[in-house]
């Protein structure tokens, strides 16, 4: 089980959380991996966790879809979150 020493809810989010709403692919990937997401707003932010809670990459996600290159990340599981500072959303991909 991945255990975090990083809470993901912040202050002022609603407690609405799902991982039904992100789609990663290719899972596991290598170089870069795609995110698409049912929430639409453009203030919305990404950020990827190691499972030591880390935050190992932060954007801004401006559509439904991203491509991130996760080349330099080490190889393991990584949590990868996307809020629109309402609704929480969490899913998680391997890195090879």
């Amino acid at each position: 089980s991945l255990t975090s020493t990083k809470p993901f809810h912040k202050k002022g989010l609603k407690n609405n959380f799902s991982d039904q709403g992100i789609s990663i692919y290719p899972n596991p990937a290598k170089n870069s991996i795609t995110i698409k997401s049912t929430i639409k707003r453009s203030s919305s932010i990404i950020k990827i966790y190691n499972t030591l809670g880390q935050d190992v990459f932060t954007s801004n996600l401006s559509s439904d879809r991203a491509t991130i290159d996760i080349s330099s990340l080490s190889t393991g599981v990584y949590i990868v979150t996307i809020s629109d500072g309402e609704n929480l959303m969490r899913s998680k991909f391997i890195k090879e």
